[in-house]
């Protein structure tokens, strides 16, 4: 893997450098350790939460020709994380796509314990991501619909739940939603495709600056959204996350992407959020209401 973590439960990732390394852990323990004169250098996967060994992050500790890497290691990393084989098994880092999409955790696992309170302390944060990939405004309806789903589901034990992907998750498990009275982000590539391929669409403008109301022409609009192939892909030791997002009517493809699932966006936003707005507060109070 390229990326690490310095705490189980966070939704951090750091792509491995020597820099980064030293400034994200100060080169002490536990995240260096010697032992028979020779220093090792640890930290935590950010998919599975189990120790890694970061190689070659410095010219002398072995001779490596490639970039430094993160590997799973056994060996549980003081004060920090304890070595769970069942997370190493279903981790994607590990093993891209090893299992049914449908699998969970066993009840009680401590790290789907960690998605449920980060879906709970961050879903305003995490209702951000999701409408701004899929370019449609969340409204507090669709939102508490969403987030009743993911708890009736138990979301969050599911292994193909993880720290980056906690937006799509929620819509992911869902059957595909009508896109009649959704607001459309306006100039946006969805908006386009709509109005270069749509049959009965109709886009009104409801006195907001960004969004239009999807509507119809006549009779009954038969179009909805969805996310489908999750896929995780290895590339050397960079592993990709996509979904990809669909808008059809009736039979016809309106609209397809690949979502490239940003690593680390979630941890990044919530260490930049300020005070919370009046709309961000309510996610919130739903959130608080729901989970």
């Amino acid at each position: 893997m390229d990326t690490f973590k310095t705490k189980p439960g966070i939704p951090e990732e750091i792509l491995i450098t020597e820099e980064n390394f030293a400034n994200e852990t100060g080169r002490q323990f536990p995240y260096a350790m010697k032992k028979n004169e020779k220093i090792t250098y640890k930290a935590v996967c950010p998919a599975c939460d189990n120790p890694i060994q970061i190689i070659g992050l410095f010219k002398r500790e072995e001779e490596v020709k490639r970039k430094p890497y993160g590997r799973h290691t056994t060996i549980d990393l003081p004060g920090l994380t304890v070595y769970s084989e069942e997370d190493y098994l279903n981790c994607p880092y590990h093993n891209p796509n090893p299992h049914n999409s449908d699998a969970k955790r066993k009840p009680g696992n401590k790290k789907s314990q960690y998605f449920y309170n980060l879906m709970k302390e961050h879903f305003d944060l995490i209702v951000l991501i999701l409408e701004k990939k899929l370019q449609i405004y969340v409204s507090y309806h669709f939102a508490e619909t969403l987030l009743r789903s993911w708890r009736d589901n138990e979301g969050w034990r599911y292994y193909d739940t993880n720290y980056n992907n906690l937006p799509y998750m929620l819509l992911f498990a869902e059957m595909a939603r009508p896109m009649f009275g959704k607001l459309i982000q306006k100039d946006s590539n969805v908006e386009k495709a709509i109005l270069e391929k749509g049959i009965n669409f109709q886009l009104e403008d409801v006195g907001m600056d960004y969004y239009r109301k999807i509507k119809q022409r006549d009779g009954f609009l038969d179009a909805t959204f969805y996310l489908t192939h999750h896929h995780f892909e290895r590339k050397g030791e960079h592993t990709e996350e996509t979904y990809l997002y669909r808008v059809v009517e009736g039979k016809n493809k309106i609209y397809e992407e690949k979502i490239v699932v940003e690593k680390g966006r979630l941890y990044e936003i919530t260490q930049k959020q300020g005070k919370r707005s009046a709309r961000e507060e309510r996610l919130i109070e739903i959130a608080n209401k729901i989970l």
